[in-house]
Parts: C-alpha cells; sequence; structure tokens
C-alpha cells in the first residue's frame, strides 16, 4: 500500500491526462500520414494507430478511476454526482 499523501495521488493521476492527450493527438496524425502512402503501408500504420488508440482508452478509463478515488473532494461528489 502506497504511503503517498492522497492530493499527491491525485495530482499524478491529473497530469496523466495531458500525456494521454499527447499520444492521442500523434495516433491521429499516425492515421492521417497512412492516407498519404501505399495501401498495404497504410493498412500496417492505420491498424497499429487504431490498437493503440484503444491501449490509450483503455488507460484513460484507468486514469479516471484513480482520480475520482484520489480526487481531495471525493466524497462531496460521490454524494452529489461527478460533473461530467
Amino acid at each position: 500500500m502506497s504511503t503517498m499523501p492522497v492530493f499527491e495521488q491525485f495530482q499524478m493521476a491529473s497530469k496523466i491526462e495531458n500525456h494521454l492527450s499527447t499520444v492521442a493527438d500523434i495516433l491521429l496524425g499516425l492515421a492521417c500520414l497512412a492516407e498519404t502512402i501505399g495501401a498495404e503501408q497504410a493498412r500496417v500504420v492505420q491498424r497499429l494507430s487504431w490498437i493503440a488508440s484503444q491501449e490509450c482508452e483503455a488507460i484513460r478509463e484507468i486514469n479516471r478511476a484513480l482520480f475520482q478515488l484520489a480526487h481531495p473532494n471525493r466524497q462531496h461528489f460521490e454524494k452529489e454526482g461527478w460533473p461530467t
């Protein structure tokens, strides 16, 4: 079990989102680039981009859960509902 204070855990979970957004942008760029190359290579690049994007979304879901678990106002939001 971690001895890191909850607020530090919350801050770490918050920082992950920026990195995930950057990776998602890179993958979108690769998918766009794939449209400019030969068909066989394009399929490979698009497939890899799609797989990596799915993995990013899975990480994002885990991060959302960590964000909520470590949120300093967790009790309030669990009672009132999380903002969308």
